[in-house]
């Protein structure tokens, strides 16, 4: 075999170069005249080929037949439709929990002789209200929980999370003032940061590639199961005259069932060759930090506005609603729950593309990071939803057609209804603008995505296979730099090449 040193020509095996974009040229030590790679690689930094690249995402034509979903439904194994439960579980109770608390406000405020706000929204100097303190530090369980399923494995901080909120929900119905009671919720803001994005990591890199779609969306829907749930749990309360303490014991028995599952679902195996690769690499969990932030930090920022637009969309049509239902339209608290009800069964369905789209979009090394720190800070942007809207509206309240003012009771009644529609549109409109502009990586291998190399090139499995069968467990090397190219080749398998 020859060893000298050719100029070889890169061919961009999907597009073909523009006159104004010549090939590149690389020097390799091999008798081969051309070297095909993909053209999914890293950002050239000119903003045409950018767009280019991401509206070419917007649509793409359906390969074959839609997918028959009785076929993915059945298709999972016990493992794996064990590892989903937990996850979905999990969910189901972060939420149930957490509308606990706004459902049951205003039983929580009369017992511990305080105004409904110091439950809710108000924020005094003293002290945060409930629900205030709950999403302020959802940010912090995301980040702590997250950093410790990159770097520990999904089970355990899951594990943790689980075990974390189901004694908070216990302690929560035995506070015996409303200090007590919101240490407790701060506390319940770090576990619940923490369940969404281990969850939908650890079941997502558990599913095969074909389901994911559909189980990111039966995922997503605990949340509006929970929601559902904590209305009848607060319908039974209300009727029944009992205590709103019991919301929280029930809560917390719904969790020991998740809590119980968990003992038994694996670790992700995604995360063990992640692990894999690192110690082949002699890798530190630092540097991956590092290589993180100085590669994708765009990506970050744009999963962040995601998210933030997101939830506006989801605080902004849900939050003030049943004060709009109850103050503008005048329902009982039986029609206003009966409302709750329907439309959280319409919600359905809902939000469901988000779980697989921010795990396809997150760094390789920080899939249980990334897309539950990006939701919960985006959640903490759109917590001030209902406020911007309550003020809007009180401050254009009902008129009547001459102009007058409606009032009841000697008060005028706020116009929710209208500023909530204005509000949505807005949003709507800011939401389809934030997606056109992002990019698409629907159906990612995550298994070919492990780890990324200083210079953006991901790592996968079948590479630290072929490495550890070549070169055996003596360390892996970050691949060579290449200045257009991005794949899953390193630089040992370019070597393996040459000698063929």
């Amino acid at each position: 075999m020859s060893t000298e040193k050719q100029e070889v020509e890169i061919v961009n095996t999907t597009t073909p170069p523009t006159t104004s974009e010549q090939p590149k040229k690389v020097s390799v030590d091999n008798n081969e005249n051309v070297v095909t790679v993909p053209t999914t690689g890293k950002r050239s930094g000119k903003l045409k080929k950018h767009f280019k690249e991401v509206f070419g995402t917007i649509w793409v034509k359906p390969e074959g037949k839609p997918p028959n979903m009785w076929k993915i439904l059945t298709m999972l194994d016990n493992k794996q439709r064990l590892t989903f439960t937990a996850a979905f579980l999990g969910w189901l109770c972060d939420a149930y929990d957490f509308f606990c608390v706004s459902l049951g406000a205003t039983y929580i405020a009369e017992d511990f002789g305080v105004e409904v706000s110091d439950v809710t929204c108000k924020y005094k100097l003293s002290f945060p209200s409930a629900i205030t303190t709950t999403l302020m530090l959802r940010s912090i369980g995301a980040l702590i929980f997250g950093m410790a399923a990159d770097k520990w494995g999904r089970r355990w901080p899951l594990m943790i999370d689980i075990v974390l909120f189901s004694v908070i929900n216990m302690a929560s119905g035995f506070a015996p003032n409303l200090q007590t009671f919101i240490g407790l919720r701060a506390v319940f803001g770090i576990a619940m940061g923490g369940e969404w994005g281990l969850g939908a990591s650890l079941a997502l890199e558990s599913l095969p590639v074909e389901a994911r779609g559909l189980f990111s969306g039966i995922y997503q829907e605990g949340y509006a199961a929970g929601y559902l749930l904590a209305t009848l749990v607060n319908y039974a309360v209300q009727i029944t005259g009992s205590t709103w303490r019991i919301m929280f014991w029930a809560g917390s028995v719904f969790a020991l069932l998740a809590v119980a599952i968990r003992f038994v679902v694996p670790e992700s195996e995604t995360f063990e060759k992640t692990q894999e690769a690192r110690k082949l690499m002699s890798r530190s969990f630092f540097k991956d930090i590092w290589i993180m932030i100085k590669t994708h930090y765009l990506r970050v920022i744009y999963m962040v506005i995601l998210m933030a637009f997101f939830n506006f969309f989801s605080h902004g049509s849900q939050d003030l609603y049943p004060s709009f239902l109850l103050k503008q339209l005048e329902y009982t608290t039986t029609e206003q729950t009966i409302t709750s009800v329907i439309y959280n069964i319409g919600a359905i369905g809902a939000w469901g593309v988000v779980p697989a789209h921010l795990n396809e979009l997150a760094p390789p090394a920080f899939r249980g990071l990334m897309p539950g720190l990006a939701y919960q800070l985006g959640n903490l942007i759109s917590a001030a939803s209902s406020q911007i809207q309550a003020t809007i509206g009180e401050k254009y309240p009902l008129k009547n057609p001459d102009g007058s003012l409606i009032l009841r009771e000697g008060k005028t009644v706020p116009d929710y209804g209208l500023t909530q529609a204005i509000f949505m549109g807005c949003v709507a409109g800011c939401l389809l603008i934030c997606i056109a502009v992002g990019k698409e990586e629907r159906n990612k291998d995550f298994m070919d995505n492990l780890l990324e190399d200083e210079h953006g090139n991901a790592i996968g499995a079948d590479d630290i296979e072929n490495y550890r069968l070549e070169h055996g467990s003596a360390g892996i090397k970050d691949k060579q730099p290449t200045e257009h190219v991005e794949n899953v080749v390193t630089e040992d398998k370019t070597q393996e090449q040459q000698t063929k």
